[in-house]
């Protein structure tokens, strides 16, 4: 008894050994939304000077995390920002105090109420365009094979197939703006 108890541990552990999990297909890919094609730098020389130290501070911060052009397109305006960045200040190693985080809303809260006046456009984005970045786990990767006119990844949005960034009423918010 204790002889087939032993082969069949061993047989067990044989067996554990040869089901191998690539950690590839288990790793989970960024989520890609619209805001994340459209620009990633703001020109602040139009800002009010106290804002204007605020961006490198915004840079910074907001970069640990998720890529710039997310907060520069979102569709969040007003108090928005100020639910949003306190959310994004209690994650870990976020490295975002009360006092940066004071400085990143108001910073925010002014871009986004003042954006289009600034030059902005909101990005749109061909739900193909969307798919490819997800399927890639970055829309860096798809923005610029796309700007290389490779297949498959169509920078020229369709009318009926496309989804865009633009602040809409109510709220502001959008999948645009999540994390």
């Amino acid at each position: 008894m204790k002889k087939l108890f032993i082969t069949a541990l061993l047989g067990a552990a044989v067996m554990a050994g040869s089901v191998r999990v690539n950690a590839a297909d288990t790793e989970k890919k960024p989520k890609v939304f619209p805001a994340d094609f459209g620009p990633s730098t703001i020109d602040v020389s139009g800002f009010p000077k106290d804002l204007q130290p605020a961006y490198p501070l915004f840079q910074n911060k907001c970069a640990q995390c998720h890529t710039l052009s997310r907060p520069v397109n979102s569709a969040y305006a007003g108090d928005d920002w100020r639910l949003y960045v306190n959310q994004m200040r209690h994650k870990p190693g976020s490295g975002i105090n009360k006092r940066n985080a004071d400085k990143i809303i108001a910073f925010l809260q002014y871009w986004s109420a003042n954006r289009v006046a600034l030059g902005w456009k909101a990005p749109v984005v061909s739900k193909t365009l969307l798919a490819a970045a997800e399927a890639a786990g970055s829309a860096t990767a798809v923005s610029e094979s796309a700007g290389k006119g490779e297949a498959g990844a169509s920078a020229t949005p369709h009318a009926d197939s496309a989804v865009s960034a633009t602040p809409s009423t109510g709220s502001g918010k959008t999948d645009g703006g999540k994390k």
